[in-house]
């Protein structure tokens, strides 16, 4: 009998941590929602993923990746990267670990993504389910085309997958926070 009333206790203050704790989340999903609908914004990123290759490979065998990384996933801190949105503009510089599929520009020596400017299809939409913001958007930068989708979670955590019609997907992660006006 006195266990059974322990077990009906136990249960009972489990049941309402957890609907406390779902409250909280959904509250913060609902500030994150507005923030990344109503405001200037920036997307600082710590990995990125590429995708397996074996030019990677070689690469992280060379020990020629930064710190702390390996093929698949290699570390950006200390390394300049970001997403700025400022109105409705967008300013990209996110550096690119991955495998072209055709010849570049003999000026472009660096490789990285880059965009400035008006992005094409911007929108974002919310996930009621998940309880998450999903922006997504076209950018050309005159020679390659870029399908982006950056996922923005409650605690601000992001997920940035790149397309591009001549590279290898890649995606990254890091976080979002408001845009420091200058």
């Amino acid at each position: 009998m006195r266990s059974t009333k322990y077990l009906v206790i136990l249960l009972l203050l489990l049941t309402a941590c957890s609907s406390a704790d779902k409250a909280v989340q959904t509250e913060e999903a609902m500030a994150t929602k507005a923030f990344v609908e109503n405001n200037d914004y920036e997307v600082q990123l710590q990995w990125v993923r590429p995708l397996a290759t074996s030019e990677l490979s070689q690469l992280a065998a060379s020990n020629l990746l930064p710190m702390d990384s390996r093929s698949g996933q290699i570390n950006l801190r200390g390394t300049q990267n970001f997403i700025r949105k400022y109105g409705d503009s967008l300013s990209i510089y996110l550096p690119y670990f991955g495998t072209r599929q055709m010849t570049v520009n003999m000026a472009d020596t660096n490789g990285a993504i880059e965009f400035d400017g008006v992005p094409e299809d911007y929108r974002v939409t919310y996930n009621e389910k998940r309880q998450r913001s999903v922006i997504n958007f076209s950018m050309d930068d005159g020679t390659e085309n870029y399908n982006v989708a950056i996922t923005v979670w409650a605690n601000k955590r992001a997920q940035v997958n790149v397309n591009s019609s001549f590279r290898n997907s890649i995606f990254y992660t890091g976080n979002m926070k408001a845009l420091k006006q200058e």
